[in-house]
């Protein structure tokens, strides 16, 4: 026989003396962690690329002497009927090689993939290797034999065969320009962030230091140890928070911080601007969770 908790019905509210007395004994449950009011200072790659010019020149430079990282294996543009018999692929195989337009053949034919008939641009690796070997020796124009695979019976059409070489650089021009950007930025952003060390111990606050390479400082006005805020929500924009968090906790009042590296190669600098330390949250902001407790209870 089964009494369940949440059966139970009908308890009055309890007095305020009452739920300010179990708040009290149970305060562990309502006190605020240990809060930390932070200065940061974040130094990204990516924020460093952004300014970085790279002309087309230097592009043009790169894409030469990296030509073989281009480098495209033959490919081949094909249509494709599929067809549960063998007998069904060679009527289509037949209708194509006598000039009937492919999709249509594929719905006069019954082919099982009439709403897509083009496979597209396709690499040896995307078919198995009886299929392949077929495919891969078709001129533009070709029909293949009816080929077998797990799925059915196929027949192929080859619209365009395009050879092994590099793709074209106006294809790569601007993902080339930043990654190139992106790489020297890395350089850069470790000399920025030993020129702003070298301001530091100059007698620099982190504000002062940020401002003379044009950079801004953000500031969180509350973080506990796991990261939330005074409202329980996530604080967002801290950087690599594994490492960001046990250095906020474990600083000291008022001292900035070297150059941490991050896991993507940028850097950031902390300074710990206050503390709050733990403390019983006022009856009036938890009551409802309060009350909640002592009614389960």
């Amino acid at each position: 026989f089964v009494i369940e908790a949440g059966s139970i019905t009908g308890i009055e509210d309890p007095s305020d003396g009452t739920l300010a007395q179990y708040h009290l004994d149970n305060g562990a449950r309502y006190t605020a962690p240990e809060y930390r009011a932070v200065t940061v200072l974040e130094l990204t790659a990516q924020s460093v690329a952004e300014s970085l010019e790279i002309s087309d020149a230097q592009v043009e430079d790169e894409y030469r002497l990296r030509l073989d990282d281009f480098s495209l294996p033959e490919r081949r543009v094909a249509e494709m009927l599929l067809y549960d018999s063998e007998d069904a692929a060679r009527s289509a195989r037949v209708r194509i090689e006598a000039g009937e337009d492919f999709a249509a053949v594929a719905e006069a034919t019954g082919a099982v993939n009439t709403g897509g008939t083009a496979l597209g641009e396709v690499v040896r690796e995307d078919l198995s290797e009886e299929i392949a070997s077929n495919v891969f020796v078709m001129d533009t124009g070709a029909v293949s034999e009816p080929l077998e695979s797990g799925f059915g019976w196929h027949v192929f059409r080859v619209t365009e065969v395009i050879p092994e070489g590099p793709r074209p650089l106006d294809e790569i021009r601007e993902p080339l320009r930043r990654a190139m950007a992106l790489t020297r930025a890395l350089d850069e952003v470790y000399e920025l962030s030993n020129r702003i060390e070298d301001d530091l111990a100059g007698g620099s606050t982190l504000d002062s230091a940020a401002q003379a390479e044009g950079l801004t400082t953000k500031y969180i006005a509350a973080i506990d140890q796991s990261g939330r805020d005074t409202n329980g929500e996530p604080v967002s924009g801290i950087p690599s928070p594994d490492q960001f968090i046990p250095l906020v906790f474990s600083a000291d009042i008022g001292i900035e911080s070297s150059p941490q590296e991050a896991p993507d190669g940028g850097y950031f600098l902390i300074r710990v601007d206050a503390k709050t330390e733990p403390a019983l949250r006022p009856l009036e902001t938890v009551r409802e969770a309060v009350l909640a407790d002592w009614m389960a209870e």
